[in-house]
């Protein structure tokens, strides 16, 4: 847990992946679907829902994602912009998520129009 907070509590400090907005932006967070309701559409629901809360004042949706989330988010349109891992100390393993953002269009309607930035290990 340790080692996610220290990870997790860098993404919107300068050079960060979601500094950029810095705090005009939503950031989703996490999304578990039982097994026995996967690739129904519960997932896509859960997001758009939230989306759609708070479209309307121009900023980005942003959310870190896992490797099997990452392609729902990508399915709507999120923008991959960068990597984060996360490892524990004196540990091998490491766990990474996709850094994403869904981009306001003027209209105030969602886009994936993000611009990329490097990715961060």
């Amino acid at each position: 847990m340790e080692a996610y907070t220290r990870v997790a509590g860098q993404r919107y400090k300068p050079g960060g992946l979601f500094a950029e907005w810095g705090r005009q932006q939503y950031t989703l967070s996490v999304l578990a679907v039982l097994p026995g309701f996967r690739r129904k559409g519960v997932g896509t629901a859960l997001v758009n829902w939230g989306v759609r809360e708070v479209s309307g004042n121009g900023w980005p949706v942003t959310v870190c994602a896992s490797p099997m989330g990452r392609y729902l988010y990508e399915h709507l349109g999120f923008v991959d912009i960068g990597t984060e891992v996360i490892r524990a100390e004196d540990e091998e393993n490491s766990f990474s998520s996709k850094a994403m953002a869904l981009q306001p269009e003027s209209s105030g309607r969602v886009s994936g129009n993000v611009p990329t930035q490097s990715t961060k290990a």
